[in-house]
């Protein structure tokens, strides 16, 4: 997938910086970290800055100062890579179609890469000016087989956790995802939940005995420990959600025999069934 954040910066601004011989105009935008809680939505964290390169300006600090009056100076941003050139120094411009600053295989072809983890690296970046290389790195995959067309969109509300009250708290803020292309192993995940059956099965509270395998895990932390919440799907593609701190360990690959007790719960207006006290019957 190739996600895209709908938000945008909540700063930004020009600064100066010195190359060792000149001083250079750069641009900043400060950026927000979003992490994932267990409930599956995203709350806002620490802040990052990126700066990027625009132009060289003087080798006179007076000159720069009479340009800029208002752009603080900082005298340790520059930049990594330059050449040397008869009238001084500037950073090499680098094709479209190679990898570009920052990424492993800098400067080389991306449609001869066949390392899938630079392709990976470039394509899901978020980075700015890289576009034209993320769209080789795109046609590489496609290349390879490890993407086709496949267009998705979610959004995903941001949350907050508000310590005192021990609580996610919406920020009014969204993350808009969308994907025109997925890898193969991707729409075989969303095609199989597309049959999925949710809802609840069995009579609340009773013990019974299900064929169940593991198709999804996550887990996070509490004050109590780790929490795991497990779904398993049968035969029928009815899904049963495990929560607890003590998941059962149940094949991915095959049905497993297990003994469980039922429970009708809720989340987010969807009506679940949820298994208890779940002892391991037998393994396939």
């Amino acid at each position: 997938m190739n996600p895209q954040n709908s938000f945008s910066n909540p700063d930004s601004g020009l600064i100066i910086g010195f190359s060792g011989t000149y001083y250079c105009l750069w641009s900043w935008a400060t950026e927000n970290n979003y992490s994932m809680m267990g409930s599956g939505s995203y709350i806002a964290t620490s802040g990052y800055t990126k700066y990027y390169y625009i132009k060289r300006i003087s080798t006179d600090l007076n000159k720069v100062k009479e340009l800029y009056p208002n752009l603080s100076i900082d005298m340790g941003l520059h930049g990594q890579r330059w050449i040397k050139q008869n009238e001084g120094f500037k950073r090499e411009v680098l094709a479209d179609d190679v990898f570009p600053y920052d990424f492993r295989g800098v400067g080389d072809k991306i449609m001869e890469c066949n390392e899938v983890k630079f392709l990976w690296s470039l394509y899901l970046s978020n980075y700015t000016g890289i576009g034209r290389n993320k769209v080789y790195a795109r046609k590489r995959l496609v290349e390879l087989g490890l993407l086709v067309p496949y267009k998705t969109s979610r959004t995903i509300d941001v949350m907050r956790y508000d310590h005192n009250l021990s609580q996610e708290i919406p920020t009014g803020e969204v993350i808009v995802i969308r994907s025109s292309y997925s890898s193969p192993k991707y729409i075989a995940k969303i095609e199989a939940g597309k049959s999925l059956v949710r809802g609840h099965f069995y009579d609340d509270a009773k013990r019974i005995k299900l064929n169940i395998k593991e198709i999804k895990s996550f887990n996070f932390s509490t004050q109590y420990g780790t929490c795991y919440i497990v779904e398993y799907v049968d035969a029928d593609n009815r899904v049963f959600k495990y929560k607890g701190s003590n998941p059962p360990s149940i094949s991915k690959e095959d049905f497993d025999t297990v003994q469980a007790t039922i429970k009708h719960d809720e989340y987010k207006g969807q009506l679940e069934t949820t298994i208890q006290r779940v002892k391991v019957l037998s393994l396939n």
